[in-house]
């Protein structure tokens, strides 16, 4: 890149001076080379290095990635291929080659990308998804690319706001959906409130949750926020639960839509087998609780990621419902089994769980974000599992949902006996 001058040490020695930063003179000589303030690269040097920036960067990413669009709704810019991809893998789709048509993810695919393509305020709300998705995963802080997408967003929000025609429609809570999720995700809790007040302000304009469109990706999305919410920011201490255990996840564990073929299934089966039998026991002979697990690791091969995952999982629920007030050395146990079922988890093949048997692979994440203290592992475990109901049909996605949530919170309050006050059924999100 040249300067329009030579630089001060070559102009004190009237040298001739190449007018790069470092030049070469003062490079050899061990100099500082310095450039006056009012010298500045000229305008050609800085255009040519930036086409060959962004068509490196273009391309290197272009590589990596599923075709991305190229025409925009604003004004494009190199790295906007990236966060549109980041958005479709890491919020649509997960990383599954292949998705069912009527499944949120498809729907997230082809009906949100294609109203952000025609909307510059979803658009900017997208690109700040996928970048927010793409610090999280880097455990930066937002970048300045983050920030200015989220300002643009936030402006044309207000915009939109402002104009009864555009107030309440589906692109506008979509795009203050993409703000508040990560919102959550970032822990604040300030701006998220500020957001689930106005979605819920607007679903009331529109007649409730099911007068929303887009084939019901909408009403599936905000419920899936408010259960983002409630594992990041935790959930009330004070109440004390007296509700019956939920089965919903495990009826669904035992009674899959499709024949499995994941290693050791007959005994994870056999052992949520049992375990929905303990918590129908739980329910009805509350005085003299079963004392259940009943497995051992010599059950099956200890080599296989998948029970295992499933055995540390069951584990740390009976130690949870279990617990005694004021055990430390209970809450000791489950700290270092959850560690432990984070670092196995890492191993398995989550895809191949995704796609043969889902509502396991959300019940032992679950298990893990309801035994976590720490916002940073329960926001791991949650995230883990997050496209299991992505790849489920959307009219059956709600009712999943309600099954995850109702696992979480049920198992999250036992976590944080002892409790104060009734809590008498699960509340609605």
């Amino acid at each position: 890149m040249a300067m329009l001058v030579a630089c001060d040490p070559c102009r004190q020695r009237k040298r001739k001076c190449d007018r790069q930063s470092p030049c070469g003179r003062c490079s050899k000589q061990a100099r500082r080379c310095c450039y006056p303030p009012h010298s500045l690269p000229d305008e050609h040097s800085v255009n040519q290095l930036w086409v060959v920036v962004s068509s490196q960067l273009y391309q290197s990413w272009a590589i990596h990635s599923p075709d991305v669009p190229t025409f925009y709704p604003i004004a494009s810019r190199w790295y906007m291929p990236r966060l549109v991809n980041q958005f479709v893998e890491g919020l649509g789709a997960c990383r599954l080659p292949q998705v069912d048509d009527h499944s949120t993810a498809h729907h997230i695919r082809t009906h949100w990308m294609q109203g952000a393509l025609s909307e510059p305020c979803l658009f900017h709300a997208t690109l700040y998804a996928g970048s927010s998705n793409s610090d999280l995963q880097e455990g930066k802080s937002q970048s300045w690319i983050t920030l200015y997408h989220q300002n643009e967003a936030v402006r044309l929000l207000n915009e939109r706001l402002s104009d009864l025609k555009f107030a309440a429609d589906d692109k506008t809570i979509l795009a203050i959906l993409s703000l508040a999720i990560f919102a959550n995700m970032n822990g604040d809790r300030g701006t998220a409130d500020i957001h689930i007040e106005g979605i819920r302000k607007l679903v009331d304009m529109r007649g409730g949750r099911d007068q929303l469109g887009c084939d019901g990706i909408v009403a599936g999305l905000i419920q899936m926020n408010n259960i983002i919410y409630h594992i990041v920011f935790d959930l009330d201490p004070t109440a004390f639960l007296t509700l019956p255990a939920p089965v919903g996840l495990e009826d669904r564990i035992l009674h899959p839509s499709k024949a499995l073929s994941i290693p050791g299934v007959r005994h994870i089966l056999n052992m949520f087998e049992h375990l929905r039998t303990f918590k129908l026991d739980y329910q009805t002979n509350t005085a003299n609780h079963p004392q259940a697990h009943e497995y051992s690791k010599s059950t099956t091969n200890n080599d296989d990621p998948f029970f295992h995952c499933c055995y540390l999982a069951v584990t740390i629920f009976y130690l949870i419902v279990h617990a005694k007030p004021h055990d430390p050395t209970n809450s000791i146990k489950i700290d270092f089994l959850t560690s432990e079922l984070q670092a196995s988890l890492a191993l398995v093949n989550i895809e191949l769980w995704i796609t043969q048997i889902p509502a396991l692979l959300s019940w032992v994440c679950l298990t893990g974000a309801a035994a976590s203290d720490s916002t940073e592992r329960r926001i791991w475990f949650y995230i883990q599992q997050a496209s299991a109901a992505r790849v489920l049909d959307i009219k059956t996605g709600p009712a999943y949902l309600d099954d995850v949530w109702a696992h979480f919170y049920w198992l999250r309050m036992m976590r944080l006996r002892p409790l104060t006050s009734a809590v008498e059924e699960i509340p609605q999100l």
